[in-house]
């Protein structure tokens, strides 16, 4: 049942790129929030509407909280996947989930929902498979284990009574940030490039269609388990930049070499960038969710143009 009632709201990775959406949606409708960041001076001056919190700790047992969204996390695409650099990555989620299970166990009044992020990464890697929510992965990535270790901490939330909907994103698109904006300039150069081959699957979704999935799982009890957030038409790498290139009217003739990139940047060009994986939204389109970019070229245009 969708809520009509305003919710008291905490959330973790609120200032990023997806949070910052969100934050937008939720402070739009009355809800209240409470955000965790690292530097809560800061963010207060951009957010004067929500209380910030550098830690889970400083929330008291009493805190009436209705909702939880778990969005924490470092970006995984942006440098290669050294030892420490893994070690930051699973901290920033499964740390950060495991301490907000140890504020949900101590809190008086448990929230009704916990929405926790996962990514398609969980699926592992594959060519030619499409995976929906009832796919058995394939293990033996670095980022299956880190999504698999992250839905496992946020389950732990279902045994203390509270419904658990965790989200596993597909590549996020947005105007303000993310993997589209620092594509930007070399394809607006008319340098734009396919990867490889370009055959690999690329599964995507709009920042409003997420924004909009994460607050209808927070209102709607039928959400519960893993829900892909994706767009129902993935594209492969070669058509993502052919479109991109026709949106822009630019050319896009190039290739970058799939050796030269796993040269450069390890497992992490091949587990995110030469293989691709392709998911669904089985769980959401049985829910009824009404995307409003389904197509990557309508979305490209009204990130790219309409908002200009």
């Amino acid at each position: 049942m969708m809520r009509d009632v305003p919710m008291s709201i905490l959330i973790t990775g609120g200032t990023g790129l997806i949070g910052g959406h969100l934050c937008r949606a939720l402070i739009e409708r009355g809800d209240r929030l409470t955000v965790l960041t690292r530097r809560p001076d800061r963010a207060s001056v951009r957010w004067p509407q929500i209380r910030f919190t550098d830690t889970l700790e400083s929330l008291d047992a009493s805190e009436r909280l209705d909702a939880v969204v778990n969005l924490a996390g470092e970006p995984i695409a942006t440098r290669p996947w050294t030892r420490r650099r893994r070690r930051k990555l699973r901290d920033s989620r499964i740390g950060t989930t495991e301490r907000l299970m140890t504020l949900i166990e101590r809190l008086d009044e448990k929230p009704e929902v916990l929405v926790s992020g996962s990514a398609l990464g969980y699926y592992g890697q594959h060519p030619s498979r499409t995976f929906n929510e009832d796919s058995e992965p394939i293990p033996g990535s670095f980022s299956h284990a880190l999504c698999q270790d992250w839905e496992a901490a946020a389950a732990h939330a279902a045994d203390l009574g509270v419904r658990v909907c965790t989200l596993r994103t597909a590549l996020v698109l947005a105007r303000d940030g993310g993997f589209l904006k620092q594509m930007l300039l070399p394809f607006r150069l008319g340098l734009g490039a396919r990867i490889g081959n370009g055959d690999q699957w690329m599964s995507w979704i709009h920042i409003h269609d997420l924004t909009q999935l994460l607050v209808q799982a927070l209102d709607d009890a039928r959400f519960a388990g893993p829900v892909n957030a994706a767009a129902p038409n993935a594209v492969t790498n070669r058509e993502f930049t052919r479109t991109l290139g026709q949106v822009l009217h630019r050319p896009t003739p190039f290739v970058i070499p799939a050796f030269a990139l796993a040269a450069l940047l390890g497992q992490m060009a091949q587990e995110l960038l030469i293989t691709g994986t392709r998911i669904t939204p089985a769980r959401a389109t049985q829910l009824g969710v009404d995307f409003a970019f389904p197509r990557l070229e309508d979305a490209l245009t009204d990130l790219l143009v309409n908002s200009t």
